[in-house]
């Protein structure tokens, strides 16, 4: 269900909290599969075969395994990506589509707009948040107010409601889409 507040958009996407560690790709996916109407628990994400122990202790998880996870569940999984080793062949060979190009803050608008929250790489958490940690961090889009987008930020330390002021006019990084393998999909046009 969608709540529209006034001059805006909010999806009805359940929010999911990541735990102590870098998971928070995983818990981005949890609330894209519910989203969706996947049923999806992170801690049964965390088990999934596809994810290493390491990968949740240091080095988070890349955008092609995470679609790889959702694709696993019975969704639909796109990924826009420049890199090839970023999407990684196994994330096509298991059925998902791959737009080769940086994303952009309309395939943003694009995905709000057929009423699918978008996962997102934030590359540099500083840059968008002022957070003084480093690394990139996974987040889901919910929907746009005030000319900001909107954010389900699974970190329980930070908590961030929309990036830096005019963020997303410079962003480029990963998005991954997730919807049900059933319909129309929100891009037709993929490798």
């Amino acid at each position: 269900m969608d709540i529209a507040p006034p001059g805006g958009l909010l999806l009805d996407v359940p929010l999911v909290r990541q735990g102590p560690n870098c998971g928070c790709g995983l818990a981005c996916v949890t609330m894209a599969l519910k989203a969706a109407r996947i049923s999806a628990e992170l801690e049964e994400l965390e088990r999934h075969s596809l994810i290493l122990p390491r990968m949740l202790q240091s080095w988070g998880i890349g955008p092609g395994r995470l679609g790889r996870v959702a694709l696993a569940h019975g969704a639909r999984a796109t990924l826009i990506d420049t890199s090839p080793r970023d999407v990684g062949k196994e994330f096509l060979k298991a059925g998902g589509k791959w737009i080769q190009r940086e994303p952009r803050k309309s395939d943003i608008d694009r995905c709000l707009a057929a009423a699918r929250p978008p996962v997102v790489c934030i590359p540099d958490k500083d840059v968008a948040f002022g957070d003084r940690r480093q690394g990139s961090h996974w987040v889901v889009v919910i929907g746009h107010e005030a000319g900001e987008f909107r954010l389900h930020d699974p970190a329980p330390w930070r908590q961030a409601k929309k990036c830096k002021p005019g963020y997303w006019d410079r962003w480029e990084c990963s998005l991954l889409l997730i919807e049900p393998a059933e319909g129309e999909p929100v891009f037709k046009e993929a490798r």
